[in-house]
């Protein structure tokens, strides 16, 4: 996956001490304290899978609403795609992929991004560029949990083509 992995992402490292910042976008402290635990709530695997993917997304919702970019959609199918997030990012309207990773055995959050999805994810921009929106973007996010918190990688521009 040398597309995603070759590029050089923003990353930052999100302590749970520090998460009291997140407080203010509207993420609580024990969502990364959950995330860690596997338990945000207790309904099963699956449940806790997209709890998961939820706290994982509204992480990188509230990391993009502090980098300035404006929440338009979150879990929106375009095309028959299922997309995370949509943001606006100036005049860019942006496509956002979330990937988390609770454990880094088998490698990182970005790694799990396969070609499978890559091509979707274009399809659902191509989605935007017949409702006359002008190059969107796809990005992801990437957020890997460790055990103090988590690390928090933005590929911008990541699925090209």
């Amino acid at each position: 996956m040398p597309e995603l992995l070759d590029r050089a992402p923003v990353t930052i490292s999100l302590t749970v001490g520090a998460a009291i910042i997140w407080l203010v976008a509207g993420v609580s402290i024990g969502v990364l304290s959950a995330l860690r635990r596997g338990t945000v709530f207790d309904r099963g695997a699956m449940g806790v899978a997209q709890d998961r993917g939820r706290a994982g997304e509204a992480l990188a919702a509230a990391y993009l609403e502090l980098m300035g970019c404006r929440l338009v959609a979150r879990n929106v199918r375009l095309g028959g795609v299922e997309v995370d997030l949509v943001v606006d990012d100036g005049p860019s309207r942006v496509l956002v992929e979330v990937r988390l990773r609770s454990r880094g055995d088998y490698g990182g959050a970005a790694e799990t991004l396969g070609p499978a999805k890559r091509d979707r994810l274009r399809r659902a921009a191509s989605v935007l560029v017949q409702q006359g929106v002008r190059h969107p973007r796809v990005d992801v996010i990437a957020v890997d949990l460790t055990p103090t918190g988590a690390v928090i990688a933005h590929y911008r521009n990541a699925v090209t083509g």
